[in-house]
């Protein structure tokens, strides 16, 4: 059996040499080479994760000491081999090329893409975190270790029940008569003998069905960031150019006098609008607006702008009584430093004011004369929203949509709980007919029997047929 050495050191995994895996094998062994800080890990797991096509796969192995068999795999171009147990696990995989046996019909499939790689990474570092024993111990296990891995191992399977009794052997060869015994009395019927021996035991049923699913296991921690990728060859250096001779230094000329300044050059056309820039962050939610105060005047605005309470970016109005009045209706805005001048609200729709209370109805009035025809009153206050209407009906069922895509294909789930024991298998078959028996033992001597009122003679001397006596009645 083909040894496969894979070195760790500082939780990273590496194979020794340039080891091959044929595929459809199990000729492989795997042997890990542990640095110090394993010492202390008793029970462990090697994962190997490949990928066939586009779908990723693992095979997880729970073993102690540091020796494996490989598990078979079949039609994968290369394997990554990483080992956990509990928090401490390997941060990057050993990697072992992989090649088609003659047994593959299909040949090995393609290269992956980059994203079925970098699956198998997030496979091999993202499960790592818990061993085998803690995965069980949060799905309700209570126990030890040495107990968990005894539990591993299912009950045996009740025994197949007694199959038929075989069928009646061959009669054994008749044993010597006896001696010629005294003529005796005919005697009762004797009783029925005993039951034949017991058939041979019935082969084991076959083993029940296997127990339902397990329950899916907690998501484990995110793992590690995988490492980095292997750093791809430099290009060839080109070749080196001759070097030319050196040049004497020559010697520093004086400092020429300052040229005259010449005249403006003409105005360059507009160069194109450069690309739009990065939208920036979402800003924090502005202030509602709202004058904090009124003045009468812009000159009592100014005078009151250090005592008269209003924070910094909060505006004002100027509200002078006279429409006419050109300061009536501006806006101003308070800065660190003075009251900033923003825009003339005169003639601007003003913010619609709250709601009033309704007053009480009043009297009925007598009916006026017919007055002349007003001029069109402002828009009126938005009324309430009104009640809901009723439901229309219902409308026409829209055509089947089509089928989604489907999904990707999930991660490999963890070993579900061991299963209840499955049912009695069904009675074995009819054992094999027994074996001939043994050559029977001489018989007794005979008392003497009757039949029908008649004396019953046997003996030794007279003729026989086929090894059996004649009988003779004697009147």
């Amino acid at each position: 059996m083909e040894n496969i050495k894979i070195e760790i050191r500082a939780k990273q995994a590496r194979a020794v040499g340039s080891p091959v895996i044929v595929c459809g094998n199990s000729d492989y062994s795997m042997t890990f080479d542990f640095d110090e800080e394993w010492a202390e890990a008793r029970v462990k797991t090697a994962r190997f994760a490949y990928a066939q096509g586009a779908e990723v796969k693992h095979q997880d192995i729970v073993f102690e000491g540091d020796t494996i068999e490989v598990p078979i795999l079949s039609n994968v171009r290369d394997v990554r081999v990483g080992v956990f147990a509990g928090e401490l696990r390997t941060t990057t995989p050993a990697w072992v090329a992989c090649k088609p046996s003659i047994l593959c019909d299909s040949g090995m499939p393609d290269e992956p893409s980059e994203d079925v790689y970098a699956q198998i990474m997030e496979l091999l570092s993202c499960t790592m975190g818990r061993s085998a024993y803690e995965v069980a111990q949060a799905n309700g296990f209570e126990g030890t270790e040495e107990e968990w891995l005894a539990s591993l191992k299912g009950d045996a399977g009740a025994p197949g029940p007694v199959g038929p009794e075989g069928p009646q052997g061959p009669k054994g060869d008749t044993g010597p008569a006896g001696p010629q015994g005294i003529q005796g009395v005919q005697g009762e019927a004797g009783p029925t003998g005993p039951a034949g021996p017991q058939g041979i035991q019935g082969e084991t049923g076959a083993t029940g069905p296997a127990g339902p699913q397990g329950l899916q296991g907690e998501r484990g921690e995110t793992g590690l960031e995988g490492p980095q990728g292997v750093q791809g060859a430099t290009g060839a250096t080109g070749p080196q150019g001759i070097q030319g001779p050196a040049g004497p230094q020559g010697e520093t000329g004086p400092q020429g006098p300052q040229g005259i300044q010449g005249p403006a050059g003409p105005q360059g056309e507009t160069g194109p609008q450069g690309p739009q820039g990065i939208q920036g962050p979402k800003g924090d939610k502005g202030d509602a607006f709202e004058v904090a105060k009124i003045y009468a005047s812009v000159e009592e605005m100014h005078a009151g702008f250090a005592s008269d309470g209003v924070a910094a970016n909060r505006f004002v109005l100027i509200d002078t009584g006279n429409v006419e009045d050109e300061d009536n209706a501006k806006l101003f805005v308070k800065t660190e430093t003075e009251y900033r001048y923003l825009t003339d609200l005169s003639g601007a729709q003003g913010i619609q004011g709250p709601q009033g209370v309704q007053g009480e109805k009043g009297d009925t009035g007598a009916t006026g004369p017919q007055g002349p025809q007003g001029p069109e009153g402002p828009q009126g206050i938005q009324g309430e929203k009104g009640d809901t209407g009723a439901t229309g009906p219902q409308g026409t069922t829209g055509p089947q949509g089509e089928t989604g895509p489907q999904g990707p294909q999930g991660i490999q789930g963890i070993q579900g709980i061991q299963g209840e024991t499955g049912p009695q298998g069904p009675q074995g078959p009819e054992g094999p007919q027994g074996p001939k028996g043994d050559k029977g033992d001489t018989g007794n001597v005979g008392d003497a029997d009757t039949v029908d009122g008649k004396h019953l003679v046997t003996s030794s001397s007279v003729p026989t047929v086929d090894d059996r006596s004649i009988i003779t009645f004697v009147v």
